[in-house]
């Protein structure tokens, strides 16, 4: 239903870390439109676009290395959101595993 993809896209899988004036220009703009906009943002940002990951094969690599797989969307619904919240679930545990955390 509408309200569950609404709760669903305010999860931590439908967000994304833009400047304040960035993401009070893009409000609630189409997908479409705003990964235009993506491109020019962080590399979390920006890998939401495939043109980013064809232009920069070895993005990927880093997060690989640790069966991370950092993929496009062409579109954003909700199994995108789920696998991109699971990203950055994947991305917060080798961040803060308890080996990168003896390392520093």
């Amino acid at each position: 239903s509408d309200i569950d993809y609404k709760n669903l896209r305010n999860s931590i899988g439908g967000l994304i870390l833009l400047p304040r004036g960035r993401n009070r220009s893009l409000k609630d703009k189409p997908y479409d439109e705003k990964i235009q906009v993506y491109g020019t943002e962080n590399i979390l940002c920006q890998s939401l676009n495939d043109v980013f990951l064809r232009n920069n094969p070895t993005a990927r690599e880093p997060l690989n290395l640790h069966g991370i797989d950092l993929k496009s969307y062409p579109s954003f619904n909700r199994s995108s959101i789920i696998e991109r919240a699971e990203l950055y679930k994947n991305i917060a545990s080798l961040i803060w595993s308890k080996e990168s955390l003896l390392a520093i």
